[in-house]
């Protein structure tokens, strides 16, 4: 409702202190609404992609150093994790 509000008063928002409590209420919604694989990925996927890129890097598998930036290994990845 604050930012609705804030949104159709104004176009630009001049308070420094409205502006930092839409900015709390943006980042509660952010992270009441982040899904659970987002939260996951987030939380494990991406350290594991890092992890099995670097070992397959040793083992001289050169492409596995594209792992390291590919969402979709580590969404796999982290939903691998979590049905464990």
């Amino acid at each position: 409702m604050l930012v609705d509000l804030t949104i159709r008063v104004a176009e630009c928002i001049r308070s420094s202190q409205l502006a930092r409590s839409i900015g709390a209420v943006v980042g509660k919604l952010e992270e009441v609404l982040e899904s659970k694989i987002s939260k996951l990925t987030r939380t494990i996927g991406w350290s594991l992609a890092e992890k099995v890129s670097a070992l397959a890097q040793s083992w001289g598998y050169t492409k596995a150093e594209t792992w390291v930036s590919s969402r979709q290994f580590a969404v796999y990845l982290a939903v691998m994790e979590a049905n464990k």
